[in-house]
């Protein structure tokens, strides 16, 4: 028995016109969601610069000239993460000696060298502003600290 051949083309041409208005109907979509990834990616930052009510702010740790880290700022960001206000850079000579591990939670109960309970902790580091969200350690028993980019338009690199 022949296959009738009029209603299969048919059949193909309609199938071709509904792939056509799919593929139109995907790429307007896209279109759109392009257009609003700038609107959407505003809203996903920590704390804000211009917030300054809920966090501490350390100032540069990194000193870029000297190639070395500035302890006149490194030793209150260790004061504010382990919550003792007596602890310095020079006290911590061993790795690993700091022997804590903390979450952001934890760091912003904290009350050291008079950062207030509830406030985050802000540093910049090679001009960026970022907040302290995790200590841990490594598998080495190496102090790690967890850093957050507070905003992702800031102008350090611009």
């Amino acid at each position: 028995m022949p296959i009738k051949t009029k209603n299969f083309k048919g059949n193909i041409k309609g199938i071709k016109s509904s792939y056509n208005m799919l593929n139109t109907i995907i790429i307007a979509l896209a279109f759109v969601m392009l257009a609003m990834l700038p609107i959407l990616s505003e809203k996903g930052n920590a704390t804000t610069n211009t917030d300054t009510t809920s966090y501490v702010s350390v100032g540069e740790i990194w000193n870029a000239d000297g190639g070395f880290f500035d302890s006149d700022n490194l030793n209150p960001l260790l004061q504010y993460i382990t919550n003792n206000s007596s602890l310095t850079t020079s006290a911590v000579t061993t790795p690993g000696s700091i022997n804590m591990t903390k979450t952001s939670a934890d760091i912003r109960t904290n009350t050291a060298n008079g950062k207030e309970s509830g406030d985050d902790v802000q540093v910049t580091f090679g001009g960026l502003t970022w907040q302290v969200v995790y200590l841990t350690k490594d598998k080495q028993g190496n102090d790690i600290v967890t850093l957050w980019l507070s905003n992702n338009k800031q102008d350090a690199w611009a």
